[in-house]
């Protein structure tokens, strides 16, 4: 039996690309982008809000709890949605989230052309995390412990995982970051068995002021263990009054990302979005972002 996507090649390529029909690199929707910090700033560990990348980027919690829900459409039809809690206090930021990534509309069909597919699905990811970040002798450290599950049709694969970050506020306007990610296994599918994604991501950022504007350049390179080449991001968060204004570049190989957003605080609320466009054009990934603070 062989399946067919009733769209175009592109998706089809993008299928075997982040889900390869459920075999080999499924574990790649970890990879994925789901906030706005992190689609508009690429992933670093040093800049923004970005705990999916380093967890000990987890901001503090001075107050009450927050919750945060992201959502938008990735590459090929996929859609992400992200969804978390936050609280703490001054010296320590705990966050329980839910991650999920997942392509719709693949049909199952035999060799005999039909005009009706044998059965139509979708290809998951899912993974529930608890982080947990700290500050201790002038570093600000993190862990996540995660959960990870996926299924296309009726098969499905689960596991777990844990990452580590650290930061580093140098002075005023210097900080350094790294992470380690996705250090863990999974269960085997009916035939193979995926492997996570481990990366690890190191880089620096420098803070000025610019008038009225308050800007902050990080520069970060990532090595996974799923990708052939290093890639290398630029990012440059401006803020101005209650706005935060976002934007970044990645580069690796051959293909380029560029990526925007901005967000907006008011209140309690925090409403961001963010884009992106890359030099293969399979698509505009986005994400609409809203947080709150509970009373």
């Amino acid at each position: 039996m062989w399946l067919r996507i009733p769209l175009n090649f592109k998706r089809i390529l993008l299928l075997f690309t982040f889900f390869s029909l459920g075999w080999g690199i499924g574990t790649e929707f970890l990879a994925v982008p789901v906030s706005v910090d992190e689609l508009a700033l690429r992933p670093n560990p040093v800049l923004g809000f970005q705990f999916i990348s380093n967890p000990s980027l987890l901001p503090t919690v001075h107050s009450s709890p927050v919750i945060t829900l992201a959502s938008g459409p990735w590459l090929g039809g996929a859609r992400s949605t992200f969804l978390s809690y936050r609280w703490g206090r001054e010296n320590w930021t705990a966050q329980t989230q839910l991650r999920y990534v997942g392509l719709e509309d693949l049909e199952l069909r035999t060799d005999r052309p039909t005009d009706n597919p044998v059965a139509r699905y979708g290809a998951y990811g899912v993974s529930g995390d608890q982080v947990f970040a700290i500050d201790r002798w002038g570093y600000r450290l993190g862990i996540a412990v995660r959960w990870v599950w996926m299924q296309i049709y009726d098969q499905s694969s689960a596991g777990g995982a844990i990452d580590f970050g650290v930061t580093k506020q140098v002075n005023r306007r210097v900080r350094w970051g790294a992470s380690l990610l996705n250090l863990g296994k999974v269960s085997s599918f009916q035939k193979r068995k995926p492997t996570l994604p481990v990366r690890l991501l190191a880089g620096g950022s420098y803070q000025f002021q610019a008038g009225s504007l308050l800007n902050t350049l990080a520069v970060s390179g990532e090595w996974s263990s799923h990708v052939s080449n290093a890639i290398l991001s630029v990012s440059n968060e401006v803020s101005w009054k209650q706005f935060r204004i976002l934007f970044g570049s990645q580069v690796s190989g051959e293909v380029t990302t560029i990526s925007a957003g901005i967000s907006l605080h008011t209140g309690r609320f925090d409403l961001g979005y963010a884009f992106q466009s890359d030099s293969q054009g399979l698509g505009i990934p986005q994400s609409i972002e809203l947080s709150t603070r509970l009373p």
